[in-house]
């Protein structure tokens, strides 16, 4: 889509908040307070979107209703001896439901290509504002977002469409990797966050008896969450005992950076959904339970250089 055309329907956006919609992505550095007035506004722009997009779709459904009987009502006047503005008004109205149908379907279209996934609504924002006092007022975070969604881009595995049982199945498998975040904690540790969804989209076509084909789409989510903690060696270590323990559960995976030493957890989330792609995710509290157990880990260096 044009730069005009974006901009003349993204009025009243800050710059920053236009780009982020017209690239479907935001990276960089700011102040978490920054990142937050920016995230609230695409935030705000988003639900306006989904809640007339939402109704283009009833109008457009109720439009191409409406044309069905004004049509049959139309053809079987012309045969009649009908004041001649009955068939005006009538045809007046199949083609006001007809320009309305296509103004529908194709406002729709255009708001669907600036369309941005919830994720970053349901999940980044409540955790950004749950660890506002943790983060240093004057550091920077660094975030990269990609707001597209399962974009035919994202495709990485598309199979053959296969015939089962007089059906036609089709999947097609999306990897979105949408959320990158760096920040530093006031206690010294800096900490990492990366979340990625894995969509499967099935097409199944089938022939009911009456020889009408029937189409139904069903997706499904795999949401992967990646916490890590890296502390201030200075001032904390991880616990090797917790961190056996933990590892020996399944639940810590124990890597080398070059910061130091960090420990990651891994956290993954299956959903199931059918139509549009599903819009579920990890939940915030759950992400902030990952970088608690990360942080339940640490003990205090002493001065000796040893754990206490």
């Amino acid at each position: 889509m044009g730069q005009k055309t974006g901009r003349r329907r993204l009025k009243g956006l800050s710059k920053a908040a236009e780009a982020a919609v017209l690239k479907r992505e935001v990276f960089g550095r700011l102040k978490l307070v920054r990142w937050l007035k920016i995230l609230r506004e695409l935030a705000r722009y988003d639900e306006a979107g989904d809640l007339q997009r939402a109704r283009l779709k009833k109008t457009a459904v109720v439009s191409g209703v409406a044309l069905v009987p004004l049509g049959i009502l139309l053809a079987f006047l012309a045969g009649e001896e009908e004041p001649w503005f009955v068939s005006a008004v009538l045809g007046a109205a199949m083609l006001t439901a007809a320009i309305l149908l296509i103004y529908c379907l194709v406002r729709n279209k255009r708001l669907t290509n600036l369309d941005l996934a919830n994720d970053f609504r349901k999940v980044l924002i409540p955790f950004l504002t749950a660890i506002r006092e943790d983060v240093p007022s004057k550091d920077k975070i660094k975030l990269k977002l990609d707001l597209a969604g399962p974009t035919d881009s994202k495709a990485i595995r598309k199979g053959a469409p296969t015939h089962r049982d007089g059906k036609k199945i089709q999947e097609t498998v999306y990897s979105d990797s949408w959320c990158h975040l760096e920040a530093s904690l006031v206690t010294g540790s800096r900490i990492t966050l990366d979340i990625s969804n894995l969509y499967t989209r099935r097409k199944v076509t089938s022939k009911n008896p009456r020889g009408k084909y029937k189409l139904k789409v069903k997706w499904k989510k795999l949401v992967v969450a990646r916490a890590g903690m890296s502390p201030d060696m200075e001032r904390y270590a991880f616990d090797p005992v917790a961190v056996e323990r933990k590892a020996g559960e399944g639940e810590l995976k124990l890597k080398k950076r070059v910061e130091g030493p960090s420990a990651a957890l891994k956290m993954k989330r299956k959903f199931k959904s059918a139509g549009s792609p599903p819009s579920e995710s990890i939940q915030p509290k759950e992400i902030l339970g990952m970088f608690l157990r990360l942080e339940s880990l640490m003990r205090p260096v002493s001065t000796g250089g040893q754990n206490t």
